[in-house]
């Protein structure tokens, strides 16, 4: 189904049936079909779930502007209200990971547990940088010296050689979207947000790295984490019999129904 939201429409659908309420999100790049298997799974265990694609992303049509994580966790809140659902499970999987930590710490969005799943959301500090990072920020100091009708030329084709791929795969408003979410660093609000949350990451991560759910889970108050040895960024495709397991070990200590 398509719902009006925020000057969008965000294709969205429920999958199965029970007394509590998923809500999954996906990573940039991808749609609700790459988080298909978590979707059925958690409707196999008793779950009636909500999927969406977020604006510019599967079937859902680009934003209106450029949006960046602020505008992406606004609409998803609208969203929700919208269907009435109430205090979920947010599960989320990079960029859906950053999305969910807004919602939390910036919007006060009341949810049941967290899953975050190799969430982005922390800027590597300059001693965690990788080298093209730190190459292309040489390359645009030295830019800056070139007269303006000459520089945005070369920055541009300084971004697309050091950029990554969901950059250089990025076009239009959604490449403004993106620089707008990296950007943002979401640590700061990380401490304020005591819903229970599970982690889990892969060692192998080079899109998000394991030091950065190593410090998510020191930020976050109630927060525990899973490492899945070998996995990278998609921990769900690479070990999926750990994934599944670790994730129903946590479920499986929630009670039935949300007792609040």
């Amino acid at each position: 189904m398509q719902i009006p939201v925020s000057g969008t429409t965000i294709h969205c659908e429920f999958l199965g049936e029970g007394p509590r309420t998923a809500v999954v999100l996906h990573g940039w790049g991808t749609s609700m079909e790459v988080m298909r298997p978590i979707t059925q799974h958690l409707a196999s265990r008793g779950w009636r779930v909500l999927s969406l694609d977020f604006p510019g992303f599967g079937q859902s049509p680009p934003p209106p502007e450029a949006w960046g994580v602020p505008e992406y966790a606004a609409a998803t809140a609208e969203l929700l209200e919208r269907l009435d659902v109430r205090r979920p499970l947010l599960l989320g999987h990079s960029f859906g990971g950053r999305v969910i930590i807004y919602l939390m710490g910036a919007l006060s969005f009341s949810a049941f547990r967290l899953v975050l799943v190799g969430a982005a959301g922390i800027k590597p500090p300059p001693g965690k940088a990788s080298r093209k990072t730190r190459l292309f920020k040489a390359g645009k100091a030295l830019l800056s010296l070139l007269p303006a009708s000459l520089r945005e030329p070369a920055l541009e084709r300084l971004r697309n050689h050091f950029g990554s791929e969901d950059y250089r795969a990025a076009k239009g408003v959604m490449r403004e979207c993106l620089v707008k979410s990296i950007n943002l660093d979401l640590a700061p609000l990380l401490p304020g947000i005591d819903t229970e949350a599970l982690l889990i990451w892969g060692d192998a991560d080079t899109a998000t790295p394991l030091w950065q759910g190593q410090r998510m889970e020191q930020l976050l108050p109630n927060a525990g984490l899973a490492v899945i040895p070998g996995a990278g960024h998609y921990t769900f495709f690479d070990n999926p019999a750990r994934f599944y397991a670790i994730l129903d070990s946590y479920l499986s200590t929630l009670p039935r129904e949300d007792p609040s």
